[in-house]
């Protein structure tokens, strides 16, 4: 029943994240501030500005590889660059991993047409795969 009910929980911060309310997140880890931690990339993706900042400052785990591809890979994708300086700062050593096609935050960036957010990436030591091929 317990992990039911956190399961429900983690779904509704999930929600309150995707909807960008931001007052419903607040409320959500004041009542259990864990549950940030079982939120995934997927989350992350979802999450900008206050609400991302509260979320990891919460436990959300920057660092967590899902299916290949980290929060840095998503939030470099779809986020601004102070969501990625925010991911970036909580988890600097995946500045180049490489998801399973063999691309860095960087590439999504740059595919993504995110120019700041691959500037940004490149000035903390970011590359494009194709410049790690044989790495």
């Amino acid at each position: 029943y317990v992990q039911d009910r956190q399961q429900r929980e983690v779904i509704a911060l999930r929600n309150a994240i995707i909807h960008a309310d931001g007052s419903a997140v607040t409320q959500i880890l004041r009542d259990d501030p864990t549950l940030a931690s079982h939120l995934n990339g997927t989350s992350l993706m979802w999450s900008r500005g206050e609400i991302l900042k509260q979320i990891l400052s919460a436990g959300a785990d920057a660092c967590r590889v899902t299916e290949g591809v980290t929060p840095l890979h998503i939030i470099s994708h779809y986020g601004g660059t102070e969501d990625v300086g925010a991911v970036f700062k909580r988890c600097p050593a995946n500045i180049n991993a490489r998801d399973p096609n063999g691309l860095t935050p960087s590439d999504w960036a740059i595919l993504s047409g995110k120019n700041a957010n691959a500037d940004f990436l490149r000035a903390h030591g970011g590359v494009r795969g194709d410049e790690l091929r044989g790495t």
